[in-house]
């Protein structure tokens, strides 16, 4: 399940499938990261969940990146 939000178009241009959803805790250890999106904060991994550890594996880093790339290019794209 994809939702076609702004957000998700530059994800999905590098054939990242990004799916959304409510996680419940008791299923957290079948996912392999974690990362939150905001308008402020853009991506941010997750590293600790009430006091668990979890690993930023490689795919967070990227989605980041090419998030950040994103903006860059909008923001450019629309400067007056």
């Amino acid at each position: 399940k994809v939702r076609m939000g702004y957000k998700y178009v530059p994800m999905q241009k590098k054939g990242i499938e990004v799916v959304e959803r409510v996680l419940h805790k008791d299923k957290l250890d079948q996912f392999s990261g974690y990362f939150l999106t905001s308008t402020s904060s853009k991506v941010m991994p997750i590293s600790e969940i009430d006091g668990k550890k979890y690993p930023i594996p490689d795919i967070v880093h990227a989605v980041r990146k090419i998030y950040d790339e994103y903006l860059q290019e909008m923001f450019l794209k629309n400067r007056p």
